[in-house]
């Protein structure tokens, strides 16, 4: 990549709840424009530097068809919902789900500059019932995309002071209407669990393969379940956590893994035991 442009003046309004940053526009690779946060060290350079989670890109990469249609939880400034998009082509959608407002308005600028229809941006939050929720995020942080959806009274006190916080929608993915989901993507700071349990009936008609985040500390703060009852939920129906692998699924992870894991990993949930 030849670098970005000259950042643009486009920091947040706090009036309005835009968190602050500093936007540019940049091209981590041939025929993908992308809007870039300067100030997010945790995904915004490594897109910019076409090096964001290199085995999970693959996969979606390797993994998605012309005519199909993927589902982005907590898709941030975009980066799986525009390569998705341009691997389903105009026959196929993507469902891209985020609730911070400056995340959410830059992934649809994205769109637009990358010629993208097919990609509808929901700026709301997937929980297990409609309604609105404070999210809060820390200022100044180096990773804005560490936003987490304020469900416990002790959540809200920790972040009282050294974070902004912002109202948002919660939706059901249940209740978005999806005609086809074959991969969905889940990455929202804990709430996964919560989420779930508002798209457990698109997921018994769609039987996706789901890439989910676990992060054992986040999930116990925001959803209040441990790793083992989180996948204990996928279990029941029908799905089995395997490693990432750049082409497929690898090998079957052991529930006392997934609860030993320390830092946050993605792992592939598969219905049954067949990709199908």
């Amino acid at each position: 990549m030849s670098g970005p442009p000259a950042p643009h003046d486009a920091r947040g309004d706090r009036t309005t709840g835009d968190p602050v940053s500093r936007w540019a526009l940049a091209e981590p690779r041939p025929g993908l424009r992308l809007w870039v946060d300067l100030e997010d060290y945790g995904v915004s350079r490594p897109c910019m530097d076409n090096a964001f989670e290199p085995l999970e890109t693959a996969f979606v990469e390797s993994y998605l068809r012309p005519g199909m249609g993927f589902v982005d939880v907590g898709a941030n400034i975009g980066w799986y919902a525009l390569l998705a998009a341009q691997r389903v082509g105009p026959k196929g959608g993507v469902i891209a789900i985020e609730p911070r407002p400056d995340s959410a308005s830059r992934l649809a600028m994205s769109a637009r500059e990358n010629g993208l229809s097919n990609i509808v941006v929901h700026q709301v939050a997937a929980g297990a019932a409609t309604g609105r929720m404070k999210v809060g995020a820390l200022i100044g942080g180096r990773n804005p995309g560490g936003t987490w959806l304020l469900t416990t009274d002790r959540l809200l006190e920790r972040t009282s002071v050294g974070h902004q916080r912002f109202d948002v929608d919660v939706r059901r993915l249940d209740d978005m209407a999806i005609g086809r989901c074959d991969l969905m993507k889940l990455d929202i700071e804990g709430a996964e669990h919560l989420m779930l349990q508002g798209a457990l009936a698109t997921i018994d008609r769609c039987r996706p393969v789901i890439l989910s985040e676990i992060n054992a500390e986040v999930l116990r703060q925001v959803s209040q379940v441990s790793v083992a009852e989180y996948v204990e939920l996928l279990r029941r129906h029908g799905y089995r956590p395997h490693e990432v692998t750049a082409t497929g699924p690898g090998r079957l992870v052991s529930d006392d893994a997934l609860s030993a894991a320390g830092p946050p990993i993605n792992v592939l949930f598969l219905p049954g035991e067949t990709m199908g």
